[in-house]
C-alpha cells in the first residue's frame, strides 16, 4: 500500500505538500497539483481513513435509518442518499429500526463508530434521543417524523396536499361517490394483536392525506362514501378486512377509492380482481407514495408519486451541510403529483 511519502517521491514534492493536495487544504500551484494527483493516480494511493479519523475526530460517515429496509420506497430515498455522499466524500451507512429496541441498537452502533451524523426517516424520535445524539457530535435531521421537534431541521413530505390532489383527480374524472381507506388514525393505547411496529406511532401520515382528502370532498359539496381503516404495511397479504371489503363491493353507488399509499391500493386491486370487479370500470382507485414495484406492473396504479429520490438527496446535503457549517438548516416541504395509471 502506497503511503504519502510515496506519492511525494514519485511526484518530487514535500509530503506537506501533498497532504494539502490530498486534503484540499492550503495553496499549492496548478502545475505542482496536477503533478501529485498524476503521482497519486499512478500509485494507486488511498488514504488511511481509520487512521485520519483518530486524528481529525472525523469519519465521514453518516446513517440513514428507517423503520422497513424492504420498503421499495425507502430504497429510492437511500439512493438519492448515497448520490449525494458520492459527491460530497461522504460514506452512507444504512440501519433498519424494526422496534424500538432496533432503535437503540442503531443510535449505540452510531456513537461507538464516530458516525458524524443521521437521517432519521418515518420514526418517532423525540427530543431526549436527539440531545443525547448531539451531545455525542452527532447531527441530526429527519424525514417526516411522527412528532416536531423544536431545533431539529425536517424534511416533510406535504400529505395534507397529496390527499387532497388524489381526490381532486377523481372528482375531475366525474367520480362523486368516493370511499378512502387510510391507515390507523386513533391515538389508542397499547397494540393490536399482529401489528406492525412503524403503525404503534404514524398516525401523522394517515391524518393528512384525510385531512386533503376530506378537504377537496367539502369544497366539491361532497360526502365521504365510506371511510375504511386499513393496514398500511408490506408485511400483510391483505390491507383491508374481508368485511370492509364486502362492505365496499355491496355499494354500487361507490365508483372510485382513494388508497392512502401504494401497499392498500396493490391489495385492494388484487381483492377486485378475484371477485371478478373491473378496475376501473366498476371501480377506480387511486394509490399514494408512487412505490414503483407496486404501482409498476400491469394494471399500473394510479396514484400520488412523492420525490423519493429527490427527498433522499435534500435531505443528505441538509445533513452534510449542517456537519460542516454547524449552522441549523432550514426546515423544507416536498410536494407531490399525480401519476397516471391504468386503474382509474
Amino acid at each position: 500500500m502506497s503511503t504519502l511519502a510515496d506519492v511525494a517521491k514519485r511526484a518530487g514534492v514535500s509530503v506537506m505538500t501533498v497532504s494539502r493536495v490530498v486534503n484540499n487544504k492550503g495553496t499549492v500551484n496548478e502545475k505542482t497539483r496536477k503533478r501529485v494527483y498524476a503521482a497519486l493516480e499512478e500509485l494507486s494511493y488511498r488514504p488511511n481513513l481509520m487512521a485520519k479519523s483518530l486524528v481529525t475526530r472525523r469519519s465521514n460517515t453518516i446513517a440513514y435509518v428507517m423503520s422497513n429496509i424492504s420498503n421499495p420506497f425507502f430504497a429510492n430515498v437511500s439512493n438519492g442518499i448515497e448520490a449525494v455522499c458520492a459527491e460530497r466524500g461522504y460514506f452512507r451507512i444504512i440501519l433498519d429500526a424494526t422496534s424500538e429496541k432496533g432503535l437503540n441498537d442503531c443510535i449505540r452502533m452510531m456513537i461507538e463508530h464516530q458516525t458524524e451524523g443521521v437521517i432519521f426517516h418515518h420514526l418517532n424520535l423525540d427530543e431526549e434521543t436527539v440531545r443525547s445524539l448531539n451531545a455525542d457530535g452527532i447531527r441530526v435531521v429527519t424525514i417526516d417524523n411522527e412528532r416536531i421537534l423544536a431545533g431539529v431541521p425536517e424534511i416533510s413530505s406535504d400529505d395534507f396536499d397529496g390527499g387532497y390532489r388524489a381526490a381532486n383527480y377523481l372528482i375531475d374524472r366525474g367520480h362523486t361517490k368516493i370511499a378512502c381507506i387510510h391507515g390507523k388514525i386513533s391515538d389508542a393505547a397499547g397494540v393490536t394483536d399482529g401489528e406492525d411496529y412503524i403503525e404503534t406511532f404514524q398516525r401523522n401520515i394517515w391524518r393528512n392525506r384525510t385531512g386533503g382528502f376530506l378537504k377537496s370532498l367539502e369544497e366539491h359539496g361532497l360526502e365521504p362514501a365510506l371511510m375504511i381503516e386499513g393496514r398500511g404495511t408490506v408485511k400483510n397479504r391483505s390491507s383491508i378486512s374481508k368485511e370492509d371489503f364486502r362492505r365496499l363491493k355491496n355499494d354500487p353507488q361507490i365508483t372510485a377509492v382513494y388508497c392512502e399509499n401504494d401497499v392498500i391500493a396493490r391489495s385492494l386491486l388484487g381483492e377486485c380482481i378475484r371477485y371478478g370487479i373491473r378496475v376501473p370500470e366498476d371501480l377506480a382507485i387511486i394509490g399514494h407514495d408512487g412505490m414503483d414495484p407496486l404501482i409498476s406492473y400491469y394494471p399500473r396504479i394510479a396514484s400520488v408519486i412523492q420525490p423519493q429520490h429527490e427527498i433522499g438527496r435534500l435531505a443528505a446535503e441538509m445533513l452534510i451541510n449542517y456537519i460542516e457549517s454547524d449552522i441549523v438548516p432550514d426546515n423544507v416541504l416536498t410536494h407531490s403529483e399525480i401519476r397516471e395509471g391504468d386503474t382509474v
